[in-house]
């Protein structure tokens, strides 16, 4: 496989750190990854606000999901190389946008933020209020087990987000690691309205993914990832972002 290929994705990750000042733009090696990463450890840890615009605070698991990076925009697609990226939109739990660039003939570039890069789905949201937010993150794309298809290979959301798979392995499928209170406030008639809307959620996704299975199989993996989520909240299985979702919700962290 292409040298060249490799080389731009591990100059990609480390540039996905918010390593460098905009004035200080200029190629760099992991042993100054490695340092800058010991001089933020060492120092006091500090928040920032969230930068999210209105029209993203508060929104649900579903209405981020709904939130995609469109294929043709993806990074490489049309350089021939053995990887691809798409980026993850600013929202949910994800409100610390984060600058992202490349390596280019020894100079960094940024990948500026495009909201017209993204399908927003049935959001109610104008593109135009969301210039320059920075990403949430990304994820890499590979023909992992076939040339045909580019599989996801590779996951970083967020601050602590990461998954990745080997050749013919699947991502797995979380069992409940937090409970608390799971039958509170649940009578029998709300447990049976939620467990046919999760149903009725399964089978809608579960046509869409054959809908869009014409417009590439990347897509039709997208609905039938979602429909296996959605049949394990059903089950009683949860994703870890459904843990952290009901953590943040419902709980304050840090008082």
């Amino acid at each position: 496989m292409p040298d060249r290929g490799y080389r731009s994705f591990a100059r990609l990750i480390l540039l996905s750190l918010p390593f460098l000042a905009a004035s200080e733009a200029r190629a760099f090696g992991f042993e100054d990854v490695d340092a800058r990463a010991k001089e933020l450890a060492a120092a006091p840890f500090s928040r920032a606000g969230s930068a999210l615009p209105r029209e993203l605070q508060g929104i649900s698991y579903d209405q981020y999901r709904d939130i995609r990076f469109r294929r043709n925009r993806f990074l490489w697609n049309r350089a021939k190389l053995p990887f691809e990226v798409a980026f993850f939109h600013p929202g949910w739990l994800y409100d610390q946008p984060v600058k992202i660039s490349e390596i280019v003939n020894d100079a960094v570039r940024e990948i500026k933020f495009d909201p017209e890069s993204f399908e927003y789905g049935s959001n109610k949201i104008d593109p135009a209020k969301l210039r320059d937010l920075g990403f949430a993150g990304f994820r890499v794309h590979y023909s992992l087990n076939t040339p045909r298809f580019k599989d996801e290979v590779l996951v970083f959301l967020g601050a602590s987000y990461l998954r990745a798979l080997g050749k013919s392995q699947l991502y797995g499928l979380s069992a409940r690691g937090l409970a608390i209170d799971t039958a509170a406030g649940e009578d029998g008639l709300i447990g049976r309205q939620r467990q046919r809307q999760l149903l009725q959620q399964t089978a809608a996704l579960l046509q869409r993914s054959m809908t869009v299975m014409s417009e590439g199989e990347e897509l039709a993996a997208e609905e039938l990832r979602a429909a296996a989520l959605s049949l394990g909240r059903l089950l009683g299985r949860v994703d870890v972002e459904d843990i952290l979702d009901a953590i943040f919700r419902d709980f304050c962290i840090g008082k």
